[in-house]
């Protein structure tokens, strides 16, 4: 299962406007200053820039203005990987825009080491408010948010060590998601965990039939269903879009059900 979309150029100027209310102009204005002073050229326009010392928030709101004035050069919009970023996740944080608690969940994207899990947390969520409008966020950002019916949706980035990348141990998808059930406190809920794996680089239905070959996985910890997802940015003739893979595996003990028909999910 699969979902994209191309933004256009309205879409991601409002995007762009709408990350910039949400975090204040002052925070662009500094970041811009340290951007350009970058600029090893002596022009001031930070071309060159790939310092870590501003967010990778603030590099991807910038990269994506940027390619919003580049259109009225050449006369049409065709959005990059950054305008895929940004648009992306404006369109998520208006569809939650007025939920008690998001702001301070969508603070994570101002962390490097938060940044993706928090995109995908965004994502998952704002997927959720198109099908319920019960959709909760906890007072402290804990990676997960909860829906009506008493189900709580956990949302994960795969980590990985360096020397892991590409070579993935088959039985690392498992045991990252009991450390990370096992660990993480909760309100009580129907857990029901999307697990984002692009990093890994192993194919999303191997490391869904691994899952499903793992029965006890999902009833020792109590999971209801897990949706393991992969993040793409493909590029079409149009430019660049965000897709997100999904492969489901239901829990028949806890949730009465087969497949993802009875449940109320979103499925990306």
């Amino acid at each position: 299962m699969t979902s994209g979309h191309l933004h256009s150029y309205e879409e991601t100027q409002k995007a762009c406007d709408i990350i910039e209310k949400l975090f204040g102009k002052d925070f662009f204005k500094k970041g811009v200053g340290i951007i350009k002073d970058s600029d090893p050229s002596g022009s001031g326009m930070g071309r060159h820039y790939t310092k870590n010392s501003t967010s990778r928030l603030l590099l991807a709101w910038y990269k994506a203005r940027e390619e919003l004035t580049y259109s009225a050069i050449q006369g049409f919009f065709r959005p990059g990987i950054y305008s895929a970023v940004i648009g992306a996740l404006g369109k998520d944080l208006l569809k939650l825009g007025g939920i008690p608690g998001v702001e301070t969940t969508a603070a994570g994207l101002l962390d490097d080491n938060c940044f993706d899990r928090t995109i995908f947390m965004l994502s998952i969520a704002s997927g959720f408010k198109s099908i319920t409008d019960q959709v909760f966020f906890p007072h402290e950002p804990k990676g997960y948010f909860s829906i009506g019916g008493g189900y709580d949706i956990h949302c994960i980035s795969l980590d990985i060590p360096g020397s892991l990348r590409g070579n993935l141990h088959q039985q690392y998808v498992c045991q990252r998601i009991k450390e990370f059930i096992t660990n993480k406190s909760n309100s009580g809920g129907k857990k029901i965990l999307y697990y984002e794996i692009t990093s890994s680089g192993y194919p999303l239905e191997s490391a869904g039939r691994l899952t499903e070959n793992n029965p006890t996985l999902l009833t020792e910890q109590g999971i209801t269903a897990i949706i393991l997802c992969k993040t793409e940015f493909p590029l079409s003739t149009g430019g660049v879009y965000k897709k997100i893979s999904a492969y489901p595996v239901i829990n028949k003990e806890t949730s009465g059900f087969e497949t993802t028909e009875g449940l109320n999910l979103y499925i990306p």
